[in-house]
């Protein structure tokens, strides 16, 4: 447990820096890895990096166990709103289904189109606002200029072409519903969470 003291969560200063660090580094290093260095580097090089899809289901089970932490301390007295946690590490939990999602759909591209390139270049481009205070409306944007670029494209001539540019498409649909978990969040924020965690940003 990330708690191990009886007193309420205000005099454990220990936990409250460990959630501190798990919101704004740790799982932004997490997320900006399994996005950038193995599902974008995969598209440009179509080389599978084992170790770090082990390292979503373990960061699967932390969070779950977070989740838990959080849920337990709900009913003490708190400087802070513990929803906010809780709500949270919810969203990334979901955000990192969605990636375990796309890993197995990776494993199904049988050859590389041209478009897996910008598809990668997206990628590293998102990899980059995984962070806790950003909300995704730009990636958002951008995302939908890249299937509105997709459809204009000639049609594949190949059955494996074909396969292997919906799977692409497939993977642009995760990683649109990867920025609606956290767009939703950012939209359930009330106002006095945003100015304790946003700086009403």
């Amino acid at each position: 447990s990330l708690f191990r003291s009886n007193r309420p969560f205000l005099f454990q200063p220990d936990a409250f820096f460990l959630f501190e660090f798990c919101l704004s580094e740790f799982l932004y290093f997490q997320f900006k890895n399994f996005i950038g260095m193995a599902i974008a580097a995969y598209l440009i090089q179509f080389q599978m990096s084992h170790n770090l899809w082990g390292h979503i289901y373990k960061l699967e089970r932390e969070l779950e166990r977070y989740i838990k932490d959080a849920h337990e301390y709900q009913d003490n007295t708190f400087h802070f709103h513990p929803e906010y946690y809780i709500d949270y590490f919810e969203m990334r939990h979901a955000q990192c289904q969605v990636l375990d999602n796309l890993h197995n759909e990776l494993r199904r591209i049988r050859s590389r189109p041209k478009q897996a390139q910008i598809i990668a270049e997206y990628l590293l481009y998102v990899a980059d606002y995984v962070v806790e205070i950003n909300s995704p409306e730009k990636q958002l944007g951008r995302l939908h200029e890249i299937f509105a670029d997709m459809k204009k494209q000639e049609l594949p001539k190949t059955r494996e072409e074909f396969e292997s540019r919906a799977m692409l498409y497939h993977i642009l649909m995760d990683m649109e519903e990867f920025l609606l978990y956290k767009k939703r969040f950012v939209h359930r924020l009330d106002k006095q969470q945003r100015e304790i965690y946003w700086k009403n940003k």
